[in-house]
């Protein structure tokens, strides 16, 4: 009868503790918000300032046939329809 006795107090105490375990590691309930969903138009407007980084530098190249003779005019100089 001692066993029995025992055998009963350890299968009561891995039950405590088996459901203790399982309590302590259970996942949660995350709280979210909820709302009902209506059709309409989204805008908004995102106004910060930014840099690029540039990490890779990469030629880029379009051959092309053909001459281009040097440029006659500068910057800001008039021009007309037919040429200078």
């Amino acid at each position: 009868m001692r066993w029995v006795k025992r055998i009963l107090i350890s299968t009561a105490l891995m039950t405590v503790l088996g459901d203790t375990l399982f309590w302590a590691f259970s996942p949660k309930p995350i709280l979210v918000e909820i709302g009902t969903v209506a059709e309409g138009s989204f805008r908004t407007v995102v106004e910060e300032d930014g840099r690029t980084r540039v990490r890779d530098r990469y030629v880029i190249s379009a051959p092309l046939a053909g001459r281009l003779l040097r440029l006659e005019v500068k910057a800001g100089d008039l021009v007309n329809v037919n040429g200078v």
